[in-house]
């Protein structure tokens, strides 16, 4: 099966309904791995570094 990355940039991701709704129905899938922007970066204020070190070795 092919590896999914799900890139979130929601500043309040618990006040975002389709987002969450988003989240919550790929969590505990084994392929998904979800990357929230404002978890890994919470005091940047430019763009954040390429998120590579989150994609699953797939070699």
């Amino acid at each position: 099966m092919s590896q999914v990355l799900l890139v979130l940039g929601h500043p309040d991701l618990a006040q975002s309904k389709a987002n969450k709704a988003l989240v919550d129905a790929v969590r505990g899938l084994a392929h998904v791995t979800v990357h929230d922007l404002y978890a890994a970066y919470p005091t940047s204020r430019s763009t954040p570094p390429p998120s590579r070190h989150c994609w699953p070795n797939t070699t």
